[in-house]
């Protein structure tokens, strides 16, 4: 609608207003005629539209013959306000600038949106496809929309399937996702469950297999908890996938212990770029190893081709051994983490005792936790 517009701007129009004598004849002689009419309204008998700068006499000659009185509102064409404007030379080039800068920028991608990842970000897809040639200011005939769709899903072990459609100057990614499938255990395959730590046995539940032990006992890394060989009642034995819960209390030490050196932080190094439909200056040839996050202008939700690349990174001394109080503080950080894993690990801590001899943090915890693990009985 908005290029139809121009090219009547750039041929030249009437807006005309017609009243009396006989509209509906007005407007048949017109069709018969082929005279091109837009914008028709019709008032209380008065008639209102626009045609064509060099249909208008043809339109006045056709209103005499239906009765009618014309009277011409106003012609608006590109001729007429060049010569209203003749003197304004500067404003007419910038005009001319804008229209061909215009053209000239429909033929790149101002835009990308990717539709339909719930697993994938937006980031990563957007990522994959920008390797490709997807991306704002490429040239759109130069984008192989299948090839790059294709190049896509073989990237993306989750993608079924991916396609680019471009839509005038925007590029919408649609993609489908693979949905995860939950997982399936071989039964058939006949295993044994062995211990994977030492403790004592505290809860011992076999839905399958031969029983070994029982309650109370105590068990070493690697044991033997349960058999998957089977007695039959007519004393032939037979292989099976053995199922149990079985959990113990186990003994754990852990240590606060971080004997790496450091490195010193030195300030932050923060610069800009600006973006402009793929160009981007300055272009720093060490972006790389810099976090670098975007901001594009947008409008109604969708982004322009104009932005601020921000790339920031830390600068660091030379490395060197901590000190006492890094040391130690550091040490701490160490028996945070192995502390939150044995709690994460744990059915339930039944005992903790943490303390801190010759400076050394150290934990000692009883936990209830699941010990029994299958291990595949070899039959060949």
């Amino acid at each position: 609608m908005l290029f139809l517009s121009f090219l009547r701007y750039i041929q030249g129009y009437a807006e005309f207003e017609a009243s009396g004598g006989f509209p509906e004849r007005f407007i048949n002689l017109c069709t018969k005629n082929r005279i091109p009419l837009w914008n028709i309204k019709n008032t209380s008998g008065t008639i209102t539209a626009a045609t064509t700068e060099n249909a208008l006499k043809e339109v006045e000659r056709t209103a005499g013959k239906a009765g009618m009185d014309l009277s011409v509102l106003r012609v608006v064409s590109l001729k007429s306000s060049l010569e209203k404007h003749k003197k304004r030379k500067g404003l007419l080039f910038s005009l001319l600038f804008c229209v061909l800068v215009t053209v000239f920028l429909s033929f790149f991608i101002w835009s990308v949106s990717v539709e339909g990842n719930e697993q994938y970000s937006k980031e990563e897809i957007l990522h994959i496809f920008e390797e490709n040639g997807v991306k704002i200011g490429s040239f759109k005939s130069s984008i192989d929309t299948v090839s790059v769709s294709e190049k896509a899903v073989s990237a993306l072990d989750k993608l079924s399937w991916a396609k680019v459609n471009i839509r005038g100057c925007f590029a919408v990614i649609e993609v489908r996702e693979l949905k995860d499938k939950p997982d399936i255990f071989d039964e058939s395959k006949p295993v044994n469950i062995v211990s994977d730590s030492d403790g004592v046995i505290i809860k011992y539940e076999v839905s399958k297999g031969t029983p070994l032990l029982k309650p109370s006992l105590a068990v070493t890394k690697g044991d033997l908890l349960v058999s998957g060989v089977l007695t039959n009642s007519d004393g032939s034995e037979r292989l099976v996938h053995s199922k149990a819960f079985i959990t113990a209390r186990v003994e754990t030490t852990i240590k606060g212990d971080f004997n790496s050196k450091l490195f010193s932080l030195n300030g932050e190094n923060t610069r800009y770029s600006v973006f402009f439909f793929g160009l981007t200056l300055p272009d720093y040839k060490d972006k790389d190893a810099l976090f670098e996050s975007r901001e594009y202008l947008d409008n109604k939700n969708r982004l322009l081709p104009l932005g601020i690349f921000r790339y920031s990174g830390y600068l660091f001394e030379d490395e060197h051994t901590p000190d006492e109080s890094e040391k130690a503080l550091l040490n701490a950080f160490d028996f945070n983490g192995k502390a939150i894993k044995i709690y994460s690990e744990s059915k339930n801590v039944i005992k903790a005792n943490i303390s801190v001899p010759k400076d050394i943090l150290t934990g000692k915890f009883i936990c209830e936790k699941q010990i029994g693990i299958e291990k595949e009985i070899l039959t060949e």
